[in-house]
């Protein structure tokens, strides 16, 4: 239990410390999203981080991504990236995050998306991907 304490408690440092360092307010919905995973975790779960991107703003994106650098490193299993309402991503946040989580990345799924070609060159490269009318699911089929 201490060592997840301390990637908890990793997690969320490195977190805020990159908000103050981008000089971005701290998004209570990302340290929420850790919470949960610890959560998981001390109840003994597969602990996975839903990233919700409905609820970033684009200034979220680097303090997020930099503690993503460390994720293959973490305990945490599998990362989901999910899209559900119209509001306008930006194609290099979204391509920057899904490189970030690499081999945690488990799901994505984009509703309403109008991303130019490079960023469906990219999503092409993964094992799993679904196309449906405004909407792309892309499922990551990992040993877990």
């Amino acid at each position: 239990m201490h060592l997840l304490t301390l990637n908890y408690c990793g997690f969320v440092a490195r977190y805020l410390d990159s908000c103050k360092r981008h000089g971005v307010v701290p998004n209570s919905a990302v340290l929420s999203w850790f919470y949960k995973a610890k959560i998981q975790k001390s109840s003994h779960e597969k602990c996975s981080i839903v990233v919700l991107l409905d609820h970033l703003r684009a200034a979220d994106f680097s303090p997020l991504i930099d503690v993503f650098l460390e994720i293959d490193s973490s305990n945490i299993d599998a990362v989901d990236i999910l899209h559900e309402s119209p509001i306008i991503l930006t194609e290099e946040y979204v391509l920057s995050m899904i490189r970030t989580i690499n081999l945690k990345l488990r799901l994505v799924e984009l509703r309403d998306v109008s991303f130019g070609k490079d960023f469906f060159r990219f999503v092409l490269w993964f094992p799993s991907i679904i196309f449906e009318k405004d909407m792309v699911v892309t499922s990551f089929m990992r040993q877990l």
